[in-house]
């Protein structure tokens, strides 16, 4: 199960491609002398070191939680499922896409995108969103919803899944949290 820094952590990891494309705004945006950039730390720098730090704890808290994690328990395919892919695509939309406007120049602008970061992390934390990750379905993994209203992260498609199914051959499953799993193909040792 995860706890709640976890959840704050799949939330923060949600936004890594915000994070890239806000770094590569800001090294076009601005005359970087690398040799100077320690030295005088502005708000300019700190801003990227931030930013770089964010991309950095976003890999580490992926990594973690989803790439490397193994299942725990052998299952066999319980439901039927149907994909959920458009709430991550609304997700990106209603809430990733507008924080491009960010001017790293005002503090007044970091510090409105900075609440509105916080409020909507507050309601991805508590409502249990942590699969609204677009970094997970950019890396291959889809998202679907099972018959019983479980939440499935898996890189099987549906298609794989009631395959598996018929054929009854186990998954590997690992409960992330309330009725939130990831399903892992069982890898035959040779």
């Amino acid at each position: 199960m995860l706890s709640i820094p976890k959840k704050w952590g799949l939330f923060v990891s949600s936004y890594l491609p915000l994070y890239v494309l806000l770094l590569i705004s800001f090294i076009f945006d601005v005359d970087i002398k690398l040799k100077n950039f320690f030295e005088n730390l502005s708000v300019e720098s700190m801003y990227a070191i931030g930013l770089i730090l964010l991309c950095l704890l976003s890999v580490v808290v992926l990594s973690r939680l989803i790439f490397f994690k193994k299942g725990n328990e052998r299952i066999s395919i319980p439901d039927s499922y149907k994909t959920t892919g458009d709430n991550v695509i609304s997700y990106v939309m209603t809430y990733v896409v507008p924080m491009l406007s960010l001017d790293f120049r005002s503090l007044d602008s970091i510090l409105i995108n900075l609440l509105l970061f916080i409020c909507i992390g507050v309601i991805y934390v508590s409502n249990n969103l942590v699969y609204l990750n677009p970094v997970i379905a950019l890396l291959g993994y889809h998202v679907y919803e099972s018959s019983s209203g479980k939440i499935i992260i898996t890189k099987l498609r549906i298609g794989q899944l009631e395959a598996l199914k018929k054929e009854s051959t186990k998954v590997m499953s690992y409960r992330m949290a309330d009725d939130i799993y990831i399903y892992k193909k069982i890898r035959e040792k040779e």
